[in-house]
Parts: structure tokens; C-alpha cells; sequence
């Protein structure tokens, strides 16, 4: 996590304090909102892996983060990845989530189909107006990445973020982004000038035919490892896991370009009692290190030992 991460965790948790714990247990104040909750995901390493020979349903940091936020609770849920189809219980497919799919999962939490989101999805102002988000329980900051040198001494593409922009009206830097996703509603509706200005340049190489606005992420970083001038924008969760594994070739370079956090998602009408809890139980993993555990256990680094440049 970065230093904003953390004060933001101490702030809410000291916010949250004054809030009083509501009991689950039946027999006293009974459920706080529901006995069985429908969870929505969607298919993305590592928050969610389908099925497989060691394991009998879909695993992954969803199902761990779940398990130990309602143990103990007098709730049951059952977990639906969504695909092209729409929600299927314990099934999920072989590529990372694109746009289209968190679209998908705003509908159905929207139609009432879903009770909770819990997926890689970024609290932004726009998805505040149609659903309620608990407090953080990631950060979702967008970084750059990069191909990966294959010398330490090799110059890299850019030495500063707010080169950018110029690099690439120079047509020495090609940069992408994931349609539709977050990273593009940040850059298209800020007033702040770099970011404009990427936005304005990402845009216009659009225009001239680039392949700079993807479906997804692996396309974005398949475009990295076939150029040498190509640096693909995206969250650094996402990013840190997919550098991290073989063939090794990409790293992130280069400092965020903001901060900005994944939440859980409700309808608009959940009661008020049980987002409530489900913070307080957030922050108390947070506290007690279980969503650190939890992170070092599915972003564990599978390149130890590959060339990569430190971060400035």
C-alpha cells in the first residue's frame, strides 16, 4: 500500500470507532440485511480463477477475502462470475475482465439481481450516483508499464510522468489504456493539464488507426512486449500481478498518477446498518494485517531474479 492508502485506512478507522458494532446473531438484533447474499465477480486473476483440478469451485482473492469477512456471521452468500452469458455460479473464463463486463455487473446490481459486488471495481464519482461503496479495501492507483529492459543500463522510455504528453506528439511514445475503464474516465474528466493532455494525445493516435484504447488488459500488455515505444496505462493491482508473471518481460515504471481505491458495491437502498458493519469489518483487516496476508498471498512474485529497473 502507498502513504495515502494507509492515512486514508487510519482516518476511516478512527471515523468508524464511533460507529456501534451491529450483532448478527439471531436472537439478538437478527440479520443485518439479508440471510443469503448473491456476490457478483468477475474473471480476473488473481481476484477470481476458475475452477480447476485442486480446487472444486472458482478461487482466488475473492473467495479468501469473503470467507474471512463473513466468518462468523450469521449470513450465507454464494459467489457468480460473470461472463458473456451473463452470472454462472463456479464458472469463469480465460481472460481479464474488460469494460464490458463491469458494465454487466453495475446492471445487475442495479436490476437487483446482485446484492454485493466484489470485484477489482474502482470507486468513482460517476458509479457513486448508482450504487454505495464500502470503504477501501485496496488502492487502485493507475501506473505505467513498460517492456522490460534487457539491460539494466538500457534507456528507458520516458524519465518523468509529466513527459508524456510531449513524448508522444513527438511520436517517441506510444501509450494505451483499457476502453471505457476507469483509467479513461479519469484521464477524459480531469481539469488537471497533464491528464488532459495525455488524454488529448491517447485520443488522437486513436484517431490515426493506434491501438491504443484495448479490451483488456493482456491486450494492452501484449502490445508492450511487441514494441519498443508502447507503455500501456492501467490500476497497479492489476498491473503488479500480470509483470509478475512469466514471461517476465513488463514492469511498472515511474510513480502513480493518482490515488484512487477498489470498494465493494450495494444498491442504492442497503440498509445503512449493514455497510456499516461490512466497513468495520473491512478496517479491522486492515488493521490486524489479514488483507496484507491476504495480498502477499496472490501477488506473490513469480520473476524473483529477472532484470528489472527501480522505480523513481
Amino acid at each position: 500500500y502507498d502513504d495515502a492508502a494507509v492515512r486514508l485506512e487510519k482516518q476511516l478507522y478512527s471515523i468508524l470507532l464511533v460507529i456501534p458494532l451491529c450483532s448478527t446473531k439471531q436472537g439478538q438484533e437478527g440479520p443485518l440485511w439479508k440471510n443469503h447474499l448473491k456476490i457478483l465477480t468477475v474473471a480476473q486473476p488473481p481476484f477470481n480463477f476458475p475452477a480447476d483440478g485442486r480446487h472444486s469451485a472458482n478461487y482466488g482473492f475473492v473467495a479468501d477475502f469473503l470467507g474471512v469477512m463473513f466468518k462468523d456471521e450469521n449470513v450465507t452468500f454464494e459467489v457468480s462470475t460473470l461472463t458473456s452469458g451473463g452470472p454462472e455460479v463456479g464458472r469463469s473464463v480465460d481472460h481479464a475482465a474488460g469494460p464490458g463486463e463491469y458494465r454487466e455487473l453495475e446492471n445487475e446490481l442495479i436490476a437487483g439481481r446482485a446484492d454485493v459486488i466484489a470485484a477489482p471495481l474502482t470507486i468513482t464519482w460517476a458509479r457513486m450516483r448508482i450504487m454505495r461503496f464500502s470503504f477501501p479495501f485496496m488502492p487502485a492507483n493507475i501506473v505505467v508499464a513498460v517492456k522490460k529492459p534487457k539491460d539494466p543500463g538500457q534507456k528507458m522510455p520516458f524519465r518523468h510522468l509529466k513527459e508524456l504528453a510531449s513524448l508522444m506528439a513527438q511520436n517517441k511514445l506510444i501509450l494505451g489504456m483499457m476502453k471505457g475503464g476507469a483509467t479513461e474516465e479519469m484521464l477524459r474528466e480531469s481539469r488537471y493539464k497533464m491528464y488532459s493532455d495525455i488524454y488529448r494525445e491517447i485520443m488522437a493516435k486513436h484517431n490515426e488507426g493506434q491501438p491504443v484504447l484495448v479490451e483488456n488488459y493482456h491486450s494492452g500488455l501484449h502490445n508492450v512486449r511487441n514494441s519498443s515505444n508502447f507503455a500501456f496505462l492501467g490500476d497497479e493491482v492489476s498491473l503488479a500481478y500480470l509483470s509478475t508473471r512469466p514471461p517476465c518481460d513488463v514492469m511498472i515504471w515511474g510513480k502513480p498518477l493518482n490515488t484512487a481505491f477498489y470498494g465493494l458495491a450495494f444498491p442504492l437502498n442497503v440498509p445503512r446498518r449493514f455497510v456499516d458493519h461490512v466497513n468495520q469489518r473491512i478496517l479491522r483487516m486492515q488493521q490486524f494485517g489479514k488483507m496484507r496476508r491476504l495480498k502477499d498471498k496472490w501477488w506473490d512474485n513469480e520473476c524473483i531474479g529477472s532484470i528489472a529497473a527501480p522505480r523513481h
